[in-house]
């Protein structure tokens, strides 16, 4: 399969608040929706969201912008974007409609790019800490 993304992808779960841009008439006052990223890169991620009233749920969101909110509480900080939604997919599980949605950063500030780099690469970082910790500590 033939990658086209520009950056690696980090499957790195993490809750996210996102608003479509110029939406809020159709969606009847409600204006952001919670969900979770699959995974992450710099340029982009993919969004996941259940939703029970379907207020999103077979709507066409190809090409919508959207307003994003990502906390990173492992920095006490919360990264905002901007993005396009580049394709969406959606169907019904039990009495909730699934959305997941590919996103593109459109606007994204080099302090809050820096934030979401240190978060991705977090990972190797604490498993490096716990075998220094381990070699220091506990290893003769």
């Amino acid at each position: 399969m033939d990658d086209r993304r520009a950056s690696k992808r980090y499957d790195k779960p993490l809750s996210v608040e996102f608003g479509l841009i110029g939406e809020k008439a159709s969606l009847s006052n409600r204006t952001s929706f919670q969900g979770f990223i699959e995974d992450i890169s710099l340029g982009g991620l993919r969004l996941q969201l259940k939703e029970r009233y379907g207020k999103l749920y077979k709507m066409k969101l190809q090409g919508k912008q959207v307003k994003l909110a990502i906390p990173l509480p492992q920095f006490n900080y919360t990264a905002y974007a901007l993005g396009e939604i580049q394709w969406s997919n959606d169907f019904q599980e039990h009495a909730e409609h699934v959305i997941t949605m590919g996103i593109k950063f459109i606007d994204l500030s080099p302090t809050d790019c820096q934030y979401l780099e240190n978060y991705m690469g977090s990972s190797k970082g604490d498993h490096n800490l716990l075998w220094e910790l381990w070699n220091k500590e506990v290893k003769p």
